[in-house]
């Protein structure tokens, strides 16, 4: 398991798409008359997470000058981490200008935020507080959040509803063996709750895996919310929501036939032909291997000569996003191809089983026609990209080069991470549709090793340090009293001694890791939600003091992204 660290941050996403939805209407509070303007708030039931309550919201109004500010209060609210709302309000007077949460709910920076302010009389807004789980919550009466408006029209803007379409959107369609089964799965890009709408909801799944590593499938639950694949969840992912939003999935049409030239070229391209099916998101089954990605199916009869595709389509009709070409007719299809497939391990497949290549070495890869078979690598007509890519460390991506009879992978002698390579010839994609490439481990693989600093004195004072397994299970954490090592007690509820670690790449510690140069993390163990400490100078310097709450494990995290084992703390109160 991987996790990569850093600060939590507030971001704010807006974009161009329209969008509506259904939410629970809270009540209505009208401006005096002198302002000529009244505010409807409509609290999606969204707001309730994690058993969350509240008896209702309200809004109140001031009048600032020039402005007027909304405050936007909930009455009798039980453990609430999440508010998701819209704001109805006069445009013809009132532009919207900011809306940010109060301190309520929590500290703004451990807040997540988006607004949507292109819906012109409809502000649409939804915070959240990271990792929701393990918080309180917000308990009490007051105003949560509070939305500015300047006394002024809000200017005309163009929307239009519109189904998914960005090349993330693209379904990966396959047919099984006998020929009578096609397969593809939710590709809604922001869209990381499923239910077909890119809406402000959907930071409730950001916020539950805030920073998490995708460590599992490709069609894993983690997957489906890193919106950017970079392989974390955290602040970037929001930008998906804010540039997909209000993009509607309603249905998949499918599509079948012998010529690839009927196939649309790109995702704003109209159909030529007539779909064979229609398949409903409401026909979307959970994923039975991984619980995460919703798939589809579709029956179609046993044509050996038939190739397939299918198109996103919205509530308008309207099409979009277009997935590959599924078919069991042999050539039928450009190929692409690692030449040297066989010399390194997996097949390239899929994120899970990547060709592992080495830093500093070349590679060539093909592209084949279809039959006739032939090499049209370095053909005009045929693109090949290198997307995707997660850098762990090193100054430059992999490149392409198009020689004269072939075309060159460089890996830079420094890269390290994963990559992905597709193709197309004249418009249409190469199968597979993506080949996944690792270097360096990418991002994990590597060893790295922690422990307490031999001869730091305050770790000798640790009740069980030295013994057999200790800090290694939340059962066996190192003990930390209070009466040893609050020595001055500033009142701060903080230990006064600190403990230093050691890092290692070897097990036996026999070669040293500067500490400095690694990032060092807490997380709180499977057993409880406490996990305080306080690091001294900087987190990067590996040297700790434990909070009378403390109750934590500590890891370290290198530049390739390698995780150490964990070490447990806890400390004690002893009067």
């Amino acid at each position: 398991m991987q996790r990569k660290v850093g600060l939590i941050l507030l971001a704010t996403v807006s974009s161009l798409a329209l969008f509506s939805c259904g939410t629970q209407n809270v009540g209505q509070t009208n401006l005096p008359d002198k302002n000529a303007a009244s505010f409807k708030l409509d609290v999606s039931e969204d707001s309730y997470l994690l058993g969350a309550s509240a008896s209702g919201f309200s809004v109140d109004v001031e009048d600032k000058g020039r402005d007027i500010l909304v405050n936007i209060n909930v009455e009798n609210a039980q453990r609430l981490t999440a508010v998701y709302f819209e704001l109805q309000y006069d445009a013809e007077q009132y532009r919207p200008i900011t809306a940010l949460p109060t301190d309520a709910m929590g500290s703004r920076e451990d807040m997540l935020r988006l607004n949507y302010m292109k819906d012109r009389g409809t502000l649409h807004y939804g915070q959240l507080l990271t990792n929701p789980q393990l918080r309180s919550g917000f308990t009490g009466s007051g105003t949560v959040t509070q939305v500015m408006f300047r006394k002024e029209a809000t200017p005309p803007v163009r929307t239009v509803s519109a189904p998914p379409s960005s090349a993330q959107s693209n379904p990966v369609l396959s047919i099984n063996g006998a020929g009578d089964t096609l397969s593809w799965g939710f590709f809604n890009q922001g869209d990381y709750d499923q239910n077909g709408r890119v809406a402000v909801q959907d930071l409730t799944p950001i916020g539950l895996n805030f920073q998490d590593t995708v460590d599992d499938a490709p069609d894993g639950p983690k997957a489906v919310v890193d919106g950017n694949n970079d392989g974390t969840i955290s602040v970037q992912d929001l930008t998906p929501i804010g540039v997909n939003f209000g993009r509607r999935l309603e249905s998949y049409n499918v599509y079948a036939s012998t010529d690839l030239g009927d196939k649309n070229a790109t995702n704003a391209d109209p159909s030529t032909i007539t779909e064979v099916q229609n398949i409903l998101l409401s026909a979307a089954t959970p994923n039975p291997v991984t619980g995460g990605r919703k798939l589809f199916t579709a029956t179609v009869p046993v044509e050996n000569t038939m190739l397939y595709w299918v198109r996103a389509v919205d509530e308008t009709g309207a099409e979009g996003a277009t997935s590959n070409v599924a078919t069991n007719v042999p050539g039928a299809l450009p190929t692409l191809v690692f030449a040297q497939a066989g010399t390194t391990n997996g097949d390239g497949l899929t994120a899970g089983t990547p060709e592992e290549l080495t830093a500093g070495d070349t590679y060539q890869i093909i592209v084949n026609s279809p039959a006739p078979v032939t090499d049209v690598s370095v053909d005009p007509q045929t693109v090949i990209t290198i997307h995707d890519v997660n850098r762990t460390s090193g100054a430059a991506d992999p490149t392409l080069t198009v020689g004269a009879t072939q075309v060159d992978l460089a890996v830079p002698a420094d890269f390290a991470g994963t990559f992905q390579i597709s193709a197309t010839y004249q418009g249409n994609a190469a199968s597979p549709a993506n080949l996944f490439f690792v270097v360096g481990g990418g991002g994990g693989g590597g060893d790295l090793f922690i422990r307490p600093m031999p001869g730091d004195p305050n770790w000798a004072g640790v009740p069980n340090f030295g013994d057999t397994g200790a800090g290694e299970t939340s059962a066996d954490a190192y003990v930390m009293h209070d009466s040893t090592f609050n020595t001055v007690d500033e009142g701060d509820g903080t230990f006064s001694l600190a403990f230093a670690m050691e890092a290692s790449d070897v097990s036996d510690f026999s070669n040293d890791v500067a500490e400095n140069t690694l990032d060092w993390a807490v997380f709180p163990p499977d057993d409880g939600p406490q996990f305080l400490v306080e690091w001294v100078n900087t987190p990067e310097d590996g040297v700790f003091k434990v909070n009378f709450l403390t109750n934590c494990e500590i890891i370290a995290i290198d530049g390739a992204q390698n995780e150490s084992n964990h070490i447990f703390i806890f400390s004690q109160l002893d009067q």
